[in-house]
């Protein structure tokens, strides 16, 4: 009986309705996030974070804490582990920290670069420009190519070609 008083028409229009929402809620969350990753590499700073923390979030998801200073100011961020494959973070060590350096609060840490001693160095005068380890820097410049012109997100706005990155040209072959 209550089957009977189902109404196909209505129940259609709340799906396709809850489907346009969560395709432009998606559209939305791609603009902001590949924005803030573009900023973070137009006005790219290095420094060094420590991990302090990992832990789970909401869904499932489990963060790596770290903290990291710039400007004479400490900053906090959080990253998800699945964000770097053969990464192995252990709280106390170093990592690698890409900050924008007009907004320092939006900023990535490498899990997968770890920090050692001897070239801890580098980094005494609070950041860097670019990274003196060249392995490090190609690994830092793949995944800003990667977050703005591959994946899924190519689909969604705001687009970027690999010709928008001239200085990554060597990346370019690279699959």
């Amino acid at each position: 009986m209550i089957l009977k008083r189902i109404k196909y028409k209505k129940v259609l229009k709340y799906l396709l309705i809850s489907i346009f929402v969560l395709i432009l809620m998606n559209i939305i969350y791609s603009y902001i996030s590949k924005t803030e990753i573009k900023n973070i590499y137009t006005n790219k700073a290095y420094t060094i974070g420590v991990l302090y923390d990992i832990g789970n979030a909401g869904r499932g998801t489990t963060l790596a804490s770290y903290k990291f200073r710039a400007k004479n100011i400490t900053y906090k961020g959080a990253i998800s582990l699945a964000t770097f494959d053969n990464s192995n973070p252990r709280i106390g060590k170093n990592y690698i920290v890409v900050y924008n350096s007009k907004n320092p609060s939006d900023n990535i840490c490498f899990l997968n670069l770890e920090i050692h001693d001897s070239i801890k160095n580098y980094f005494k005068k609070d950041s860097l420009s670019q990274h003196p380890i060249e392995e490090y820097q190609r690994t830092i410049d793949s995944f800003f190519f990667k977050s703005l012109t591959g994946g899924i997100n190519k689909y969604f706005p705001p687009y970027y070609k690999k010709e928008d990155f001239p200085e990554l040209e060597y990346l370019w072959k690279v699959k």
